[in-house]
């Protein structure tokens, strides 16, 4: 059963005086309670209880965030909620006619066209392309020349597949020396097993 809350103003006398801020704020103090208080056990935020208590409806949030505020505070001080969202629709109709809604408009980003973003990638790839064609030339570049053919090697070609001669003699010196056959390895030794005594 909820409480009417309003038998400290003469069977609602003052209620039909006051304003729903001035109500508010009067039961607040009545009960000796400070907004910081109020504030953190009904969680409504301390400036939009501020805004109630002094009619500065235009503050809160929206019409109907205010008409929840109004319903919450006016539950914890054990007024009339009902009443009061009533009295508080009244007063903001009132005072400020129907809510207009103002959407923000969006700003146009300040950034670099899409075109130009495509066109900056291809020149950075082309300019990394060509240092990396560079530097890998370099590296080319800095192998030595292959030598002169040793005069070996081109009588070898000359010759078509005969030994050049080293040092004045003839082919003989590259002639393949026989390697002997390893030697068989020795044959195991036989042990000859001693007579049972």
């Amino acid at each position: 059963m909820k409480s009417d809350g309003l038998s400290g103003y003469a069977n609602g006398n003052m209620l039909r005086s006051h304003g729903v801020a001035d109500l508010l704020r009067e039961a607040r103090l009545r009960y000796g309670l400070g907004l910081a208080i109020v504030s953190d056990h009904i969680r409504i935020r301390q400036a939009y209880l501020e805004a109630i208590e002094e009619g500065r409806f235009s503050d809160l949030p929206g019409s109907t965030y205010g008409a929840g505020f109004v319903r919450t505070y006016a539950d914890y001080l054990g007024l009339d909620s009902d009443e009061l969202v009533r009295r508080f629709r009244q007063e903001t109709a009132r005072a400020g006619g129907p809510a207009q809604l103002i959407f923000p408009t969006l700003r146009s980003e300040t950034t670099i066209p899409g075109g130009a973003i495509i066109m900056l990638s291809l020149l950075l790839a082309g300019l990394a392309y060509g240092a990396w064609f560079i530097f890998s030339e370099r590296e080319k570049s800095q192998v030595g020349a292959v030598q002169q053919v040793p005069p070996q090697l081109t009588a070898l070609l000359n010759d078509k597949g005969a030994p050049p001669a080293v040092g004045g003699t003839t082919g003989a010196a590259f002639a393949p020396v026989p390697v002997a056959a390893p030697a068989a390895p020795p044959p195991p030794a036989q042990t000859v097993a001693a007579p049972p005594r």
